[in-house]
């Protein structure tokens, strides 16, 4: 399975995750968008702005790039050998 395909079942497993998680997902239609998916907690009211990595760890996986971490989005990381996910918590820094 080349890079593409894999990075498009990841992005789907993280959507089921987070379905399960009791989250709204919505994907993202542009390959080249900043977000590669928006949860929506309806109980909170909560929108998570995400975008997959996939390795196995956060330090083992591409930083945001300036533009994203502006907008807030957070890094949602799937580890292929152990199955697992990892929301990175998000702080953004004070103005």
């Amino acid at each position: 399975m080349n890079t593409c395909d894999k990075g498009a079942k990841h992005e789907l497993l993280a959507a089921a995750w987070l379905l399960e998680q009791g989250y709204q997902v919505f994907r993202n239609v542009s390959p080249a968008g900043p977000v590669d998916l928006v949860a929506f907690d309806t109980e909170t009211g909560e929108i998570v702005l995400i975008d997959v990595k996939t390795g196995t760890n956060m330090y083992d996986t591409n930083k945001l790039k300036p533009e994203q971490e502006d907008m807030g989005v957070r890094r949602l990381v799937y580890n292929p050998h152990k199955k697992t996910f990892v929301l990175e918590v998000f702080r953004k820094s004070a103005l």
